[in-house]
């Protein structure tokens, strides 16, 4: 069964990498991102994530910044 997909937005590349394997391997969709801009770069691949893993602490523009303009409409 597939599902999906999945944003995933962190800036340690062997945790997200590692995070998305698992999710992966479980059969969902992962976007990832390492900063904000890559964020506004994957929401353009992906129509609506049914889920949004989000370091808080990412570069760029923080997680709390992200966590508002997803909750835009």
């Amino acid at each position: 069964m597939t599902h999906g997909p999945i944003l995933l937005i962190g800036d340690d590349e062997g945790i997200r990498d590692a995070i998305a394997d698992c999710l992966g391997d479980a059969g969902y969709g992962v976007v990832v991102a390492g900063n904000g801009l890559e964020r506004m770069e994957a929401l353009g691949r992906i129509a609506k994530p049914c889920l949004v893993l989000l370091d808080r602490m990412v570069p760029v523009m923080d997680g709390w910044n992200h966590r508002q303009l997803l909750l835009q409409p």
